[in-house]
């Protein structure tokens, strides 16, 4: 069987007990027999363009849909196209009013509806924690959501925490840090909160470090939900 295109890993797991292994791929190509005992399924875990849903004001129903993308949030070419569209398009249009009638730009519960992957990841992983993230990447995405069948060992939560710990900080750089940096430069603030601030298991696993993300926006505010 040969392993799609894009495919970062293969995880094969017996749905009766939990047992797990990740299957070589180096040679692009699942060769492996099934074992007699057991439940077995085969997760392919491949890199593919995913947007949270967003809400758009000239989307027809302006109704909450994955329609409406919100781009590569930790790649800083994405983040600065995005700024290009929406903040450079309010200061052209308000001229001397921005800082003075407008004072900021609001951002609303972003997040990521999968585990987040860019260009590069995987090299600057390897500078920034000094080894290959390759072999556990499997257990990074399917056990982004913790499934109670799958107990990882030490060293597979250790990479799953690295993975994290790489992503968030390049989130928190890039998406809230550049237009922070936008609204500095221009005499605004940035106000923003993020989702389930009131659920910090589930922000971990969309948005990673609540507090690196919002480091350097001017006003972090929360929904108050009450609960």
């Amino acid at each position: 069987m040969r392993s799609p295109e894009q495919t970062i890993g293969v995880l094969a797991v017996n749905r009766d007990n939990g047992e797990n292994m990740i299957l070589d791929i180096s040679k692009n190509k699942i060769e492996w027999t099934v074992p007699a005992e057991g439940n077995w399924q085969l997760f392919i875990i491949d890199y593919n363009y995913r947007t949270p849903v967003t809400r758009a004001v000239n989307y027809s129903t302006r109704a909450k849909t994955t329609k409406n993308s919100v781009g590569d949030l930790i790649n800083p070419t994405a983040v600065k196209q995005f700024i290009a569209w929406t903040h450079e398009q309010y200061k052209k249009n308000l001229g001397q009013e921005l800082s003075s009638t407008v004072l900021g730009f609001r951002g609303d519960e972003p997040e990521f509806a999968a585990t987040p992957w860019t260009e590069g990841i995987l090299d600057l992983f390897k500078e920034k924690k000094g080894y290959d993230v390759t072999p556990y990447l499997p257990y990074c995405v399917h056990m982004g959501r913790r499934d109670p069948r799958i107990e990882l060992s030490d060293e597979q939560r250790r990479a799953k925490a690295d993975y994290w710990d790489v992503w968030s900080r390049l989130y928190g750089k890039h998406f809230f840090g550049l237009q922070a940096k936008w609204c500095a430069d221009n005499g605004v603030e940035h106000m923003t909160h993020l989702n389930n601030e009131h659920r910090l298991e589930t922000l971990t696993f969309t948005s990673g470090d609540y507090f690196r993300d919002l480091r350097e926006v001017q006003i972090p505010g929360v929904d108050s939900i009450w609960n």
